[in-house]
């Protein structure tokens, strides 16, 4: 099925973690398709080394919760897959740096792949990695070369999720090498609004310098003037104080 390229992104940008979910059923047939477009993954030499089980039971569901770090997700989750890698397999090809690194990146993107087709199903999702992972192998029967690398919990979400906050990108990208940076990456992307944003507050910035520097001239101005005034009226008085003293001098002489 081809996807528009406008809603693949809006998947993309649109896919949140689902932290409760409604009693509605999940149809099977929804979560068949989910599973097909995690299948369709990249995966280390295509070994597409993953395994899936799922789970329908809703009383081995609800025991999951005493063994995921008490997450209260799994007290409302309708169905869930457990997605497992084979260790051993990736080992074979690609010694101890598949087992212990390609194998988990083939299932992260395997996961992202199921994320995403749940949101273009409607559906909610919550990726859980905190669990005991040998009471789940004993739970499910896995054997030993096979991993348990996450549980994948779908239903029709019972409250719509937080906006999610997404770091600036700019403080996340480096260019050729670790730490190098260009001044304004957001151009290389030709996102020009971002610039014409900067540009208008790098302006009101500079108005407001501006105006801090008028109002600070108007009030040391209106400093000056009432010095001047205090100045001029202390002398006044001054002057009226001396005139006193003479007439005083004056009238006491008069009467001698």
């Amino acid at each position: 099925m081809d996807i528009p390229e406008r809603l693949l992104l809006d998947a993309i940008l649109k896919r949140r973690t689902c932290k409760e979910f409604t009693d509605k059923a999940v149809e099977f047939d929804r979560v068949a398709q989910i599973i097909l477009a995690g299948c369709h993954a990249p995966s280390a030499g295509n070994l597409q080394n993953w395994k899936f089980i799922v789970i329908t039971d809703n009383k081995l569901l609800r025991q999951l919760y005493h063994h995921t770090m008490e997450q209260d997700v799994f007290n409302t989750a309708p169905i869930g897959v457990i997605v497992c890698s084979d260790m051993e397999l990736s080992q074979r090809y690609y010694g101890l740096r598949g087992k212990r690194l390609y194998s988990v990146q083939d299932c992260a993107a395997c996961i992202q792949n199921m994320l995403l087709a749940a949101e273009a199903f409607e559906l909610g999702a919550c990726w859980v990695g905190a669990f005991d992972e040998e009471k789940i192998a004993s739970m499910f029967s896995i054997p030993d070369e096979v991993r348990a690398q996450a549980i994948i919990l779908f239903g029709h979400p019972a409250q719509e999720p937080e906006e999610k906050k997404v770091k600036r990108i700019e403080d996340l990208i480096y260019f050729n090498k670790y730490k190098e940076r260009i001044e304004k990456p957001h151009l290389m992307m030709r996102d020009y609004s971002k610039e014409w944003k900067l540009r208008a507050e790098e302006f009101k910035e500079k108005a407001n310098k501006q105006a801090q520097k008028i109002d600070t001239q108007e009030i040391k101005e209106k400093v000056s003037e009432n010095s001047k005034k205090f100045y001029t009226q202390a002398q006044e008085r001054l002057n009226k104080a001396l005139e006193s003293l003479k007439d005083e001098e004056k009238s006491n002489k008069n009467k001698k």
